[in-house]
């Protein structure tokens, strides 16, 4: 399946980073769960999407059990019955009938009958070709009424699918960068544990040679118990963080998923299609293109066309009918006396009921539903612009997070450089390593987490917009 739109080039991205590695290298990416496949795999296999594809299917078996209304009928008919008076009675039949889209019926109708004895049977038979049509009631609007609603239900339930498709792209990302998160924290926290150990190791040497205190071995012992803490739960966040990647993906709970960690956020931002230059314009963007929005319009649409139906059908069942019947009716001894009844037939019928009130409720209904989807559809345009609006308002601010929170790492790493420093030159204490080494832990945490936020808020921005509606792997 490939990814269209922007999720197309999304996937671009993030294939594209292992064709650019070492030959050595690839061996090991290509046996690694890359974003690009795990979109791919959620796509074909996540549990989220199935109640959407239900509702597909449904859609499509209801359309197409609306449209049969319209195929032509053959209906055979054959009865044979023993008159303990009449004798033998035998009659067979065929009727072909269409309704056409306008409300009315095209029907023709061949049938025989018979009875008595074979020799002295009186006989019967006859065709009949005939039209029937209603005047009054809306012609195709009440007639279709049936087959467009189905047709509807199933554009719904394709836009709904569609959505649901740019959101599973969205969680999965997310969910696949938390795992990113959780191993590059877990790496993190380890090369800590690494670097208090050697702090207590250092300073239970500098102790032995007078250079340092039995309080700078504890400070750097209890430096270490922390750091050991912050391993297993970078491990236990990862872990839950595989179950959750795993659960969006389909695959059973428990197993390691190994994934592609080394992964170049700032290519895969530049691969996403672009933004309008400013907030409002994106707001028009979303407006005019996310399903939500459109589904809405429709809907007043589809109220709209209800309430003309229910006016229509207050009007008489007037209906015209047209047909022509050939009769052959042999008696023995009297010969044929069919041609009398044959001919052409011209008439107009109606039944009409004086209550009216179910039809009126029927009116007042529909058009109180037409005014509830008029305020529905603006409501879902009020909706979509502060999804827009909000999202983008988390976008900006990740991306200042980013900044400030590099700027954080940066400052960290001097500070524990300088606190080594000063440590090895009699200067300073554990206490000040310790400190550092605890600040530093923290800023590099943060900054893995706003790094993936963004790029996350980036995608999200997209759906957001609407251009990521149409992503799907076809």
């Amino acid at each position: 399946m490939v990814l269209q739109g922007a999720g197309r080039s999304w996937l671009a991205a993030t294939t594209c980073l292992a064709v650019s590695l070492p030959a050595a290298a690839q061996e090991t990416v290509s046996s690694r769960l890359s974003l690009a496949a795990a979109i791919t795999e959620a796509l074909e296999h996540s549990p989220a999407l199935a109640p959407h594809v239900d509702t597909v299917t449904l859609a499509e078996i209801r359309q197409r059990v609306a449209a049969s209304a319209f195929a032509t009928k053959i209906t055979p008919s054959m009865t044979t019955t023993t008159d303990p008076i009449a004798g033998d009675l035998r009659s067979a039949g065929v009727t072909v009938a269409k309704n056409l889209t306008t409300g009315g019926q095209l029907f023709v109708n061949a049938q025989t009958f018979s009875v008595g004895e074979a020799a002295t049977a009186v006989r019967s038979t006859q065709y009949s070709v005939g039209f029937s049509q209603p005047l009054l009631q809306g012609f195709g609007r009440t007639a279709m009424a049936g087959l467009v609603d189905a047709g509807r239900a199933r554009i719904t339930a394709d836009r709904e699918l569609k959505s649901a498709h740019a959101a599973l792209i969205v969680d999965v990302t997310r969910r696949y960068f938390a795992v990113v998160k959780a191993e590059r924290v877990a790496t993190v926290a380890r090369a800590a544990a690494s670097r208090a150990t050697s702090l207590t190791a250092a300073s239970k040497a500098r102790t032995g040679v007078g250079l340092a205190t039995q309080l700078d071995v504890l400070r750097s012992e209890l430096q270490e118990s922390h750091v050991a803490a912050a391993v297993a739960e970078a491990e236990g966040a990862l872990a839950e963080a595989q179950d959750n990647l795993a659960l969006i993906l389909g695959r059973p709970l428990g197993g390691p998923i190994a994934i592609e960690t080394e992964i170049d956020l700032t290519e895969l931002e530049a691969a996403l299609a672009p933004l309008p230059a400013t907030l409002e314009d994106l707001v028009r963007m979303a407006l005019a293109n996310r399903t939500e929005v459109i589904e809405a319009r429709d809907k007043v649409t589809d109220a709209a066309r209800a309430a003309d139906v229910a006016q229509s059908n207050l009007l008489p069942p007037l209906t015209l009918d047209l047909g022509y019947t050939q009769r052959s009716l042999n008696v023995p001894g009297a010969g044929s006396i069919g041609p009398l009844t044959s001919g052409w037939h011209v008439g107009l019928g109606s039944t009409y009921s004086i209550d009216r009130a179910a039809g009126a409720a029927a009116v007042g209904t529909a058009r109180v539903a037409s005014g509830a989807a008029e305020r529905a559809a603006m409501d879902s345009a009020r909706q979509i612009e502060a999804d827009v609006r909000r999202t983008y308002r988390f976008w900006q601010a990740a991306i200042a997070t980013v900044g400030i929170e590099r700027g954080a790492v940066d400052l960290a790493e001097r500070e524990r450089a300088l606190a080594e420093m000063r440590l090895e030159r009699g200067l300073g204490d554990t206490l000040d390593v310790v400190a550092a080494e605890g600040n530093l832990l923290e800023a590099q945490t943060a900054l893995i987490g706003a790094e993936l936020e963004r790029t996350a808020l980036a995608l999200d921005l997209r759906r957001a917009a609407g251009i990521l509606r149409d992503g799907q792997w076809p």
